[in-house]
């Protein structure tokens, strides 16, 4: 299943566990503040973060560079 969301319906899906992968694509610009892609998942340490690692190497989509991530078990 695709899931294409904002903030609320991403942060839902990585805290139940339900993603197989990521599809993350980054472009060159930087904001600063603003609204956050993932909210708030209750994690408190580095140690208990979600972690996700490469299955293809990072491809470029116009300025865009694309990831295709799977969480590590």
């Amino acid at each position: 299943m695709l899931v294409e969301g904002g903030p609320t319906i991403t942060t839902a899906f990585l805290a139940a566990d339900l993603v197989d992968s990521l599809l993350v694509h980054q472009a060159p610009v930087f904001f600063g503040t603003g609204k956050p892609s993932v909210g708030d998942l209750g994690i408190t340490t580095l140690a208990a973060a979600r972690r996700f690692v490469l299955d293809t190497p990072p491809e470029q989509c116009g300025d865009d560079v694309v990831l295709h991530l799977s969480p590590t078990q």
